[in-house]
């Protein structure tokens, strides 16, 4: 294989993005870490062994099978299944809510809940609070826009103005607030210690279980935020020889990175590859390549891709192929 790098032709690059492409499937198809050889090393993240986590930064691994420059998160007890209900109404238990732990900064964008019965349509809106000891302490951000509540199903809060921002590793209260109307909401079962829900008139009058709450309320919460800059760097993996050119195959999503490099001495040297975009592969994804002359002069591979801050990008795999 590594002959096929000296003096290659189109038709042997398009060869070598053939084999690589099929590998990544077949790393799925057997659910197989990292693959390396004598002259490649391949990765479709089937898990996130082939990343040097203590040389990378901003990265971030998607169970799907992905790494990405993303923050933020989805918190709460939405995927649980239903478990009884409860009503938010006016004025005996206008306020109806849920104490969850936050992961990771950034804004409020969305809280969805789910309906299970409308008594009587009427107008409802969200609030974030601040938690202490046990109860809603202070509200952040403001009111999210109200949405007129009058069939079964998912609703979705939003804000045009004035999000909450939430900072990580932080409990806070997503509060459901009756403006009119009389609406009972799908709960979950009890979710353990992390979780705490009630009903009150106030807001700061709500305590776990208070209300004669029924488990934890069915609540989602989207948080969002600038995607930092990203850095992303494989382990080193030892090749069987001293390659002088390499052949890069990645598949990217959502957009694609700054730059890509390719090193054969551990790091030390990263040689940059002139990418070309070979267009969609399906469900979003895209395949580039490109050739590059290594200048490392050893025999231990990395990868690497970078991403400024500002934009998501997703490596969903990659691959480079080394000849001498």
């Amino acid at each position: 294989m590594s002959q096929i790098l000296t003096g290659k032709s189109v038709w042997d690059e398009l060869a070598l993005m053939g084999l690589v492409l099929n590998t990544f499937d077949d790393l799925v198809d057997h659910g197989r870490a990292v693959m390396s050889s004598p002259v490649a090393v391949i990765d479709e993240f089937e898990d996130a062994t082939g990343i040097d986590a203590a040389g990378s930064s901003g990265e971030t691994y998607n169970a799907a099978g992905y790494f990405h420059n993303t923050a933020g998160g989805i918190e709460g007890t939405f995927s649980a299944a239903n478990s009884g209900t409860n009503s938010c109404e006016t004025p005996a238990s206008a306020y109806y809510g849920l104490m969850f732990p936050n992961t990771a900064a950034g804004d409020v964008s969305a809280v969805k809940a789910n309906v299970a019965t409308v008594s009587t349509s009427g107008t409802y809106h969200l609030e974030i609070w601040t938690e202490s000891a046990g109860s809603p302490s202070a509200q952040v951000g403001g009111d999210s826009d109200g949405v007129v509540i009058s069939a079964t199903g998912d609703v979705i809060f939003t804000w045009s103005a004035s999000a909450p921002t939430l900072s990580a590793a932080t409990d806070y209260w997503a509060l459901i607030v009756c403006d009119s109307g009389n609406v009972n909401f799908n709960n979950v079962a009890d979710q353990g210690a992390s979780y705490k829900s009630g009903r009150a008139t106030t807001a700061t009058g709500i305590t776990d279980g208070a209300g004669a709450f029924n488990g934890d309320a069915k609540i989602e919460i989207t948080v969002t935020a600038s995607p930092p800059a990203f850095d992303l760097r494989s382990v080193g993996v030892a090749l069987g020889i001293t390659p002088a050119s390499g052949f890069f195959v990645g598949k990217f999503s959502v957009s694609d990175p700054d730059a890509v490099y390719v090193s054969s001495d551990d790091g030390t040297t990263w040689d940059e590859v002139a990418l070309t975009d070979h267009g969609d592969y399906g469900s979003g994804i895209s395949v580039f390549s490109g050739s590059v002359s290594v200048t490392g002069g050893g025999s231990t591979a990395r990868i690497r891709a970078t991403k400024a801050s500002g934009t998501e990008c997703r490596v969903q795999a990659w691959g480079a192929v080394f000849g001498t």
